[in-house]
Parts: C-alpha cells; structure tokens; sequence
C-alpha cells in the first residue's frame, strides 16, 4: 500500500544555508514518522539565481567569467558548508555552463529556452548537494529530475504513472520550477514554482502541500510595513485567491485553482520556525459569515494607471471590449478597471518581462482614440482591501479614503463569490 504523499516545496530564500537544510531534514523525519512519503522541490538559492541571470546577460555585454566564477564559489561554499563533496557532485555542471556561455556569447541574443536551461542547471546542483546531505543524515532520499515528471502545460489531474514511477522512493527530492515541453526541451513551468507543487500534488493524488519560505505564513498586511500585522491561521481558497491576486509575495495565484479542484490543503510555514503552525488554506466553508469582516490589506507597487477619454459617443461594454483586445493581443496585464460616462480607467502590470511604456500605450491604442485623449501615469501603486461584505461598511471605509485624499486615481471593485477587494 502506498504511503500519502505530501509535497514539500522550498523556495529560493530556504535553501542556501547549513541551518536551512538542517530544518529541511527536520521536516522530512517528521513527515516520515507521521506515515508519509514526502516529494521535496527545492528552488536554486535566491542569490544564486541572480547570478545565473547575470551570466545569460554578460554573455552578450563581454566577459562572463566573473558571474560564472561567483555561481562556483556559492555552491562549493555550500557544499563544504554541508559537508558534501561539491568538487565531484558539480564539476561537471561547471563545465557545461562554461560551455553553454562560450556558445552564447557567439549568438545574436539570449532567449528564453537558453535561459531555462541555465535556471535548469541552478536548480539541480542545489538538488544534487541536498540529495547527499540527507544521505549522510540518514535520510533514504532519491534524486529525480523534474522534467520526467512536470510537463510545461501541466494537466493537473491524477498520474497513475507517475505514481508508480515514485511508489520506491522513501523520500523524494526534485527540482521546483524547472519542466519539459512537447519536444523534451528544458522549460521554465508555467506559473512558477509554487503552481508546478501543486500541479505534482494533484498529479500524485497528494492531500497537503507545504510551502516553507522566510515568512511564517500569511499575515493581514506586510508585517515589513505594519508591526502590529497578524498571522492569519487559517484562510478560505477564496479568500487566499483574492489576497494572492492583490499583491502578496507569500502566495502564488496560479497555485490556488489545482488545489481548490481537487480539495489539497496548502500549509505556508516559515524555514526558520519550523515547528510554528503558520497559515493553512483549506476549502471555503459551506455556510459564509454574513457580518461585514476585513481579512487583510495588501499593496501592488509598479502599475500604470491608463485613462481613456474619447471625445466621441460610445458605448462602455463595446468601447472597454476593444481596448482589453487590443491590450491583451500586447500581452499586457490589466489588474483593475473602472468605467464612467467620460471614458475608461485600468491599470497594467506590474510585469518586469512587460514594462507598461508611455508611448508604446499611446501608439497601441492609437486606432481607438486620439494620443491627447490617453492620459499615462506610470509608477502607481494600489491598495487592495481583501475580505467579506465590504460594501456593507462604507463609512468604515472613510477615514482611509480620508488619509488618501488627493492621491487616488481609480477606485475598483472585484468580486469571487463573496470574497471583495
């Protein structure tokens, strides 16, 4: 009989330190004396990203043996760190990226398969020195590439396959955002890693999924920002879909939909309070409280407000259908929209693959309405309510809209089920 599964995600920000993996090896015993069969997927450490994208960029802008000589010296520092023998495990991923650099820095440019495979190589070295520090804890656990097991557009439904694929191993560690497409090539997957954990969770026919970051779980604002925020314990998948969409970090938005199908509970805690309970998201409850309630407060920095006033008569629905077309055909995109009797109002990004540029909006939406009628305010940031029956407190609402007073250019509403922001 197969033992349940649960999925154990590590980002970038848990994976780099000796007390990192020190916690992570906790975490497994502790899956393993409750019964289970835990799948690791692990992220390459958040600096040691930065510097694999410095290589794809130095490649085209001179020498890349500095970005290449860093990415060495980060992985056997945590090697020796762990106490692992970095020279054997990873001399050969060394290799291949100084050889994939010499042959970059031959091409016109560097496009986004050539960067998939440097992330690819990122995250399996990290792999490869946390498969053997388990080892020499004791730990039964097998190395598995992620591309055998995610494809990029990943159907998440049960794979027996892949479940029989798995059904040896004692303990599973793989990579976390790295897949293959139809043609087997090395693809970054869709959604990032924290959707690719809950695309194998229901492939495996897991019912938990555990995210372990540097925070310990979702909080009612940026605790950065806000001391006095709270952690929220427990939370809806309506209501971590809102949250998500909103702007928090802590949660992925593309994550949210696999789960909710298929009833997988999500645990967020943080690396560095192993033992503390964090925020579990779980199904919406049956029967909705009917009081007015804010659940958190969350910011999204980096937007473009575009407002659009034609000067001829038209038509909201027809008018707004249009320009979303022409946006989306951009693949620009639109976080918040607003209409009235004078025109239309929607904000853009953030996307740093996309910036929102001035002109280039102007241009686009030239065939729509005349560039003096299209005003551009780049740089916005949004403050999003998330919580239920909003409308019910709109003088609650005002000394907020007070402190704001002279700063706000649109003001929209979205709805999921009972769920505003």
């Amino acid at each position: 009989m197969n033992k349940p599964r649960v999925i154990l995600k590590f980002g970038g920000t848990s994976v780099f330190t000796l007390a990192h993996w020190n916690a992570i090896a906790h975490v497994t015993r502790s899956r393993l004396a409750l019964g289970q069969h835990p799948v690791l997927a692990c992220s390459a450490a958040t600096g040691i990203s930065q510097h694999l994208e410095a290589l794809c960029d130095a490649t085209r802008q001179g020498p890349f043996e500095a970005p290449l000589q860093a990415i060495r010296e980060d992985y056997l520092n945590l090697a020796q760190e762990l106490g692992v023998d970095g020279p054997r495990l990873l001399e050969r991923y060394f290799k291949r990226l100084d050889h994939w650099a010499s042959d970059l820095a031959q091409k016109d440019e560097v496009g986004p398969a050539e960067r998939a495979c440097f992330i690819a190589v990122g995250e399996v070295m990290v792999t490869k020195l946390g498969v053997a520090f388990l080892q020499a804890e004791g730990i039964n656990a097998t190395w598995r590439d992620a591309r055998s097991l995610l494809s990029a557009h990943c159907n998440p439904t049960q794979d027996r396959a892949l479940q029989h694929l798995l059904a040896k191993d004692i303990v599973t560690l793989t990579q976390g955002s790295i897949a293959r497409n139809v043609h087997g090539a090395t693809v970054l997957f869709q959604g990032g890693s924290d959707t690719a954990a809950a695309c194998l969770a229901a492939k495996l026919g897991a019912k938990h999924v555990m995210k372990w970051t540097d925070v310990p779980g979702v909080f009612t604002a940026d605790p950065r920002r806000v001391p006095s925020a709270r952690l929220l314990t427990r939370l809806s998948y309506s209501e971590a879909k809102a949250i998500a969409h909103s702007g928090a970090h802590v949660l992925s938005p593309g994550s949210i939909a696999p789960l909710h199908t298929h009833g997988i509970a999500l645990h967020i805690r943080g690396i560095n309070t192993p033992d503390t309970e964090g925020t579990v998201i779980v199904p919406d409850p049956k029967s909705e409280p009917t009081r007015a309630q804010v659940v958190a407060i969350s910011l999204l920095q980096g937007i473009t407000l575009v407002a659009i006033r034609p000067s001829h008569r038209w038509y909201a629905v027809e008018f707004l259908a249009q320009v979303c077309a022409e946006l989306a055909h951009s693949a620009y995109c639109i976080r918040f929209v607003a209409t009235s009797t004078a025109g239309v109002t929607l904000s853009i990004g953030p996307d740093p693959g996309k910036p929102a540029d001035p002109d280039s909006l102007r241009d686009l939406l030239f065939d729509l309405c005349p560039p003096d009628r299209i005003q551009v305010v780049p740089s916005c940031a949004a403050v999003n309510l998330v919580g239920r029956h909003l409308g019910a407190i709109p003088d609650g609402l005002g000394p907020a809209l007070e402190a704001l007073r002279g700063q706000v250019e649109i003001l929209a509403t979205h709805a999921s089920h009972d769920t505003s922001r």
